[in-house]
């Protein structure tokens, strides 16, 4: 599976949002998302504050939506969170090769991801499930990340 499994948490690093080097940008951590094992929602570590939200995949069509800050932390580089979640809503197509994973709006590229794989317990894979019950009984999932 490209997106998780049981045994480990699939992270996509971001290379480029709109084809430009993210490593320009980037203040200590390097940003990543990783999907829930459905699929149905994402994770998103901007380097410095946290965002959750919903994702839709179908063949190659995807969609990201209700994009949400849970940590908010002044970060020296805002830009770069405003640009990862305008890129992620703008998408609507994805191809994965190998450890590559290109997010596009129709036909034009606007995003690079390149796959890892990292300790569940660092992007708190317990949240997904919590969020998924609450969801299905009509609750908010509106919940914050706790610090390691």
């Amino acid at each position: 599976n490209y997106f998780n499994n049981d045994s480990s948490c699939i992270v996509w690093t971001f290379l480029t949002i709109n084809n430009e080097d993210v490593n320009d940008y980037v203040y200590e951590t390097p940003p990543f998302l990783t999907f829930s094992l459905d699929s149905a929602f994402i994770i998103i570590n901007t380097g410095c504050n946290y965002y959750i939200g919903e994702c839709t995949l179908n063949n190659n069509n995807i969609k990201f939506e209700r994009i949400k800050i849970k940590d908010e932390l002044i970060c020296p580089i805002d830009a770069l969170e405003r640009e990862i979640v305008y890129m992620l809503e703008s998408s609507n197509h994805y191809l994965l090769n190998d450890n590559n994973f290109v997010l596009f709006t129709n036909e034009h590229p606007i995003g690079l991801l390149t796959k890892d794989t990292i300790n569940c317990n660092y992007i708190y894979p317990w949240q997904f499930s919590i969020i998924k019950e609450l969801k299905k009984s009509g609750k908010s999932y509106d919940l914050p990340l706790l610090a390691i």
